[in-house]
């Protein structure tokens, strides 16, 4: 008997359970926002900063692509991700583009890379045309590019009455660099912050001189490094509605350097000095005047101050004298004593062979001490150079006979050493050679002062 098997199959069967979701509806891309506070951001070196951007409207697309880019990649890099990294001063452009299908949108800012700073400390400013006394101000430094500098602060309000400043902004700093050339240059011009006269709407302003006109451009080269650590600017002052003052004379000393200038607290006269050899000189003809009296009088034990071509006994009236604010005062011997500021000393005779010796001894010395040039000494000006920084200057002298003589050929300054009863030992230069003259003279002649450092 044969077996019928019967193969039954048996169908398994699965179901699953499916929910349907409404695709989303993203609205178009209409729109791309930067999100910076400031059209143009300022950044120093090695200052990062995370950049973003917002989409109009915010759900505008589930396809959305951001890119990045710097218009100057040596300025700013920019990753992909917003990251932004200043590397190099100078300026640059960030562009970001939202990218949905065939539609671009682009957002853009400005960024300017600016130098660190270190402060070098204080050092000491003035301004010769303004007279406005000493300013120390704290100088810095650039940690990227050594060769630029600022000045903080070198016109503070204190140092005038407050109705006096321009509506500025007052410049509070000046940043100056070293051209390749050598010399020192800045932006166009600083605001002194000051109103000439006082007078509301003319600014005082220190142009570099090509950016005043372009005749000017010549003068650029005389702002320079004096020394490793003095600066002199010759900027050109112009007034506004009044117009230019020409070149003038402003001076910086960087910290750590000997003073370059001393103010004199009996009246707050300002001084040049130089360092020559070992001796701290003024490098002006002193002006401390606390009296005045005219040529005729004389005296050789009762001190008295002349100024030369004036015959009077007001001060105010001798100081307003072109000859004072050029030459300074005439002394006669127990003047000069006791004329230098606290600090400062009339030379000795020793101490002026020091100085003369320095420069190579009497023969040659006397070039080397005198302004070169004929703005104030006679022609020929023998031998002038003034490499010591001396830059003495003919004011003349006032003689036995109660008169002024030579001025712009002669000068003559007076040591602390007597040379007898009435006499006293001095040097003296002439326009028409290039020694100095060792001697003595009689203690009631008129002669200028140099001052040395105690």
């Amino acid at each position: 008997m044969k077996k019928l098997i019967v193969l039954f199959s048996t169908a398994v069967m699965f179901f699953s359970s499916c929910q349907f979701m409404e695709t989303p509806y993203f609205p178009p891309l209409n729109g791309l926002v930067l999100n910076t506070e400031n059209a143009t951001m300022i950044f120093e070196i090695t200052e990062s900063m995370q950049l973003s951007a917002t989409i109009v409207p915010l759900r505008s697309t589930d396809k959305l692509i951001l890119e990045w880019e710097s218009s100057d990649p040596l300025v700013v890099q920019i990753d992909q991700n917003g990251v932004m990294i200043p590397l190099s001063i100078g300026e640059s452009i960030i562009t970001v583009r939202a990218i949905s299908g065939d539609k671009t949108l682009t957002a853009t800012c400005e960024v300017e890379v600016i130098s660190q700073w270190e402060s070098l400390g204080i050092g000491q400013f003035y301004d010769a045309f303004l007279d406005l006394g000493l300013v120390d101000v704290e100088v810095q430094q650039s940690i990227v590019n050594r060769n630029k500098y600022r000045v903080i602060d070198p016109y503070p309000v204190a140092l005038v009455s407050q109705d006096s400043w321009y509506g500025g902004p007052r410049s509070e700093e000046i940043e100056f660099w070293v051209t390749s050339e050598g010399t020192v240059a800045w932006d166009e011009f600083w605001y002194i912050g000051l109103n000439y006269s006082a007078t509301e709407g003319q600014p005082i302003k220190a142009y570099l001189p090509s950016a005043l006109a372009a005749s000017q451009a010549p003068n650029d080269a005389n702002s320079k490094f004096l020394t490793d650590n003095t600066v002199y600017f010759s900027p050109y002052y112009y007034v506004d509605s009044l117009g230019g003052y020409g070149l003038q004379d402003v001076y910086l000393s960087l910290p750590g350097a000997p003073d370059l200038f001393i103010e004199d607290d009996r009246d707050g006269k300002v001084y040049k000095t130089v360092t020559i050899g070992e001796q701290v000189w003024m490098a002006e003809n002193l002006a401390y005047l606390p009296s005045v009296v005219g040529p005729a009088t004389e005296s050789f034990t009762e001190p008295h101050y002349y100024v030369y071509g004036y015959d009077g006994t007001n001060v105010t009236a001798a100081k307003g004298t072109t000859n004072y604010n050029k030459y300074g005062v005439l002394y006669n011997w127990p003047a000069a004593l006791t004329a230098c500021p606290e600090g400062w000393h009339l030379p000795s005779d020793a101490e002026w062979t020091t100085l003369t010796t320095y420069l190579g001894g009497e023969s040659v010395a006397g070039g080397k001490m005198k302004e070169a040039g004929e703005s104030h000494w006679t022609s020929p000006n023998t031998g002038a150079t003034n490499e010591s920084g001396f830059t003495a200057l003919p004011g003349g002298y006032r003689d036995g006979s109660g008169k002024f003589y030579s001025i712009g050929l002669y000068g003559g300054w007076w040591s602390s050493t007597e040379g007898g009863t009435n006499y006293a030992w001095s040097r003296t230069l002439y326009y028409s050679i290039g020694n100095v003259y060792r001697g003595t003279n009689s203690k009631e002649l008129g002669f200028s002062v140099r001052c040395v450092r105690d």
